[in-house]
């Protein structure tokens, strides 16, 4: 879980600033409820951050020396990447949320502050677009599971062999959202 008490970048939002939510208790406060009873409540924080690599440790500017790959995985590389990052700091749970495995939720969805969408405005994308590319495992552990890839600022061609199929989307309620035509469903066993 993330511990903003041992980032030095971390803040939470001043009550001037709530663009998640309405100032109480001397900080911006917001939450979801969920259709099955779910909710959550969060404060608004911002932190500075970057969405790249896989890295053992964590990486300052006092640690960064410049590169000529210019290359996103590289920690060194870090500081360039970064940006701003506005979120909610989760206070409270309910419902499924305290029985999943997830730890977060990650907001992708066509608002202003999407996370996607903070990076295209922060100038770290050159697109307003990511893309989801999904694999299928059988077995899964509390400790991850490698289940496929984001790719934010577009596509990455290199993820698929046959050429990318598009569905027109609805974006109402600022979710995305698309319209089926056919459902199969799989037997547990794994028969068609």
């Amino acid at each position: 879980a993330y511990r903003g008490e041992l980032s030095t970048s971390f803040r939470k939002a001043p009550c001037s600033d709530c663009f998640l939510g309405d100032c109480s208790d001397n900080q911006c406060s917001f939450g979801v409820s969920y259709q099955e009873g779910s909710n959550w409540t969060a404060v608004e924080s911002i932190e500075n951050c970057y969405l790249g690599g896989l890295h053992t440790a964590p990486v300052t500017a006092k640690t960064t020396t410049t590169s000529t790959t210019n290359d996103a995985w590289d920690p060194r590389e870090a500081p360039s990447y970064s940006f701003d990052l506005r979120f909610g700091c989760q206070t409270q749970i309910t419902g499924d949320f305290r029985r999943q495995m997830a730890d977060g939720i990650a907001g992708f969805n066509v608002g202003r502050f999407s996370i996607w969408n903070q990076m295209y405005l922060a100038n770290r994308i050159e697109a307003r677009a990511f893309s989801l590319c999904f694999q299928r495992r059988t077995k899964v552990r509390r400790s991850g599971t490698e289940s496929g890839v984001l790719t934010l600022g577009g596509t990455d061609e290199h993820l698929h062999t046959n050429t990318m199929v598009y569905s027109e989307s609805d974006t109402n309620g600022g979710f995305f959202s698309v319209k089926l035509r056919k459902m199969y469903l799989r037997q547990s066993d794994g028969g068609d």
